[in-house]
């Protein structure tokens, strides 16, 4: 019996009829194919059949179209064990679908009908738990590439199917692999290192890398006993420095259209990085995947592992000793968006003497209690804000309107059927590899039941804890709160568009009552829910495109002021 909430008790019912209702869906067979190849060994994971309307985007692959907004189209996701390269599968069943829970429910129609599959890697971790997660993926340039290196993910050519509501005609075969993208080659401007960490190799139980795209300033080769402050930006998995064009926009591109744009301001930013005026310093754009996704927390983490140390001990490090960096936090700064804003403060608040200063445009919650629409430390139920007689489902997402574009509960649904265990790599499931506990099976703890929507209060409790970065800031030893002054700068929309302002405010109030002496920098884009980063002067994607010019010129006035005496602060400014 589901001790719940009405709304909640229906779904129950609901599943326990979809149980019952299997055996008349057994006649809905699918046959997907993975076809021989004579390096692929027998692989789990997860496969998916998407289904869109043939009037949907006909010139994009179907993938691309997954989203849990209005835009949805439909797909069905199924775990596979042992795969044998050139036998067929023939699927009846499907562990969960969006938005439909069932094939059988998916209108009648004409669709594009597309197969991927996502082998899973086996992870033996050192604490005793076998995992099968996605592979992560290499941080070799072309050159050092392996041509023989098993591609991770595969698809099938999208078919035309009319569907009866009872099969898909004919079998989709596995026949697309997707390669591995590769960094970019180094340039005279841009170089890559890549190092094998030892405390996440020996965590993960198989080789971990991390590496870093460097961009090196104007003269760094004619000024060589020249060492440079250093700008860490947190990227996830950068393949070449964010909008950065070594030429002119293409000809023949419209200087209407977004292409053009895009490929201006990459070029605008490389003539800035080498005038005259252009505070002369090192950025380094850290790579940083896990299983669990490309862009991670970094943070030391009971499910991901120990980045945050691998970050500090081995690739800073390795950074430092390959370049010509100078010595010391007050000649680092690190920045970020999203995931990676969230983790350049968390770094900062922990870490104070590390940085001279982390600047943050549109942070993840910062504050739990607004960890979206949801308040972790006192709600019960996560997708419904329940009252004594009616329950309203919460928002996922907005624009700058205030019109819900998607639903969490909606989302969760989306997740889980990508896939199980926290592995989708999206957005939820990541924030669950890297604040979670470990489960029994050694996968993340839900914070919340996926389906009913309740909170766990002691995984929620161990995220207050361990990862609000308000509470951490009121549990620093006061010694810890000077060498933080006016090293917090945060940027984002006043609208964002996962609610992520409502933390920020939160924040920013409470730190504000609490420590002035902080100085923390708050600015707010106004009617805007993009990821805004600073400039009101600008459209957001023109200043998200020119972010880095903002941050140069605040990190060169924090240097000359923060400069300890005997330090090199004249050297570096030709």
């Amino acid at each position: 019996m589901c001790a719940l909430p009405r709304l909640i008790i229906a779904q129950c019912l609901l599943t326990a009829l979809w149980s019952i209702s299997t055996a008349a869906a057994r006649d809905l067979v699918l046959s997907v194919q993975w076809p021989a190849a004579q390096s692929q060994a027998p692989a789990s994971g997860r496969l998916l059949i998407m289904f869109a309307p043939v009037t949907v985007a006909p010139d994009d692959d179907v993938r691309r179209l997954l989203t849990p907004t209005t835009d949805a189209i439909a797909f069905f996701g199924h775990n596979i064990s042992s795969w044998r390269p050139g036998t067929l599968q023939q699927i009846s069943l499907f562990d969960s679908g969006f938005p439909y829970a069932r094939l059988a429910d998916l209108p009648r129609g004409t669709y594009r009908v597309q197969a991927s599959f996502e082998p899973y890697l086996s992870y033996r971790r050192a604490d005793g738990h076998e995992l099968y997660l996605p592979a992560i993926e290499p941080l070799e340039p072309p050159d050092r590439a392996s041509p023989t290196r098993t591609p991770h993910r595969w698809r099938s050519t999208a078919e035309i199917v009319h569907w009866d509501g009872q099969q898909v005609p004919g079998t989709l075969v596995m026949n697309n692999p997707i390669a591995h993208s590769a960094t970019a080659a180094d340039t005279p401007w841009i170089r890559s290192l890549r190092i094998r960490s030892e405390r996440l190799s020996a965590f993960w139980g198989r080789d971990i890398f991390l590496g870093a795209l460097i961009t090196l300033p104007a003269g760094y080769a004619e000024h060589s006993k020249v060492h440079y402050p250093l700008v860490v930006r947190l990227s996830g998995l950068p393949r070449r420095p964010p909008d950065w064009r070594e030429a002119p926009p293409d000809e023949g591109l419209s200087i209407t259209s977004g292409e053009w744009k895009a490929q201006q301001a990459g070029w605008e930013n490389f003539q800035y990085w080498q005038a005259s005026n252009t505070p002369r310093m090192i950025i380094a754009d850290l790579q940083h995947p896990t299983p669990y996704g490309e862009s991670s927390m970094v943070i030391n983490s009971l499910n991901s592992g120990p980045y945050a140390d691998a970050i500090r001990y081995e690739l800073l490090p390795a950074i430092e000793k390959e370049f010509r960096v100078l010595q010391g936090g007050w000649a680092r700064f690190i920045f970020g968006v999203r995931e990676g804003a969230w983790s350049a403060l968390a770094w900062q608040i922990r870490h104070p003497q590390d940085f001279n200063g982390a600047f943050a445009a549109c942070p993840d919650a910062i504050d739990f209690r607004h960890f979206g629409a949801v308040n972790l430390q006192q709600d019960d139920n996560a997708l419904f804000d329940i009252g004594p007689h009616l329950q309203v489902p919460r928002p996922a997402r907005r624009t700058k309107t205030g019109r819900a574009t998607a639903l969490l509960a909606d989302v969760m649904q989306w997740e889980k059927a990508l896939a199980d265990q926290s592995r989708s790599q999206e957005i939820w499931d990541r924030w669950e590899a890297a604040f979670s506990p470990v489960d029994q099976d050694g996968y993340p703890q839900r914070i919340w039941h996926r389906a009913s929507g309740a909170i766990d209060g002691d995984v929620a409790e161990h995220w207050y804890q361990e990862h609000d970065l308000l509470g951490l800031v009121h549990r620093l030893p006061p010694a810890s709160i000077e060498p933080l002054r006016g090293k917090l700068r945060i940027r984002i929309g006043d609208r964002d568009e996962y609610f992520m302002d409502n933390a920020v405010r939160s924040f920013e109030a409470s730190i504000r009552q609490q420590y002035p002496e902080l100085e923390l920098s708050v600015d707010y884009g106004r009617d805007t829910s993009a990821c805004w980063t600073g400039r009101h002067d600008l459209s957001v994607e023109a200043a998200r495109q020119r972010h880095l010019q903002d941050i140069l010129p605040w990190a060169l006035e924090r240097l000359l002021k923060h400069a300890p005496e005997g330090a090199s602060a004249q050297a570096w400014r030709y």
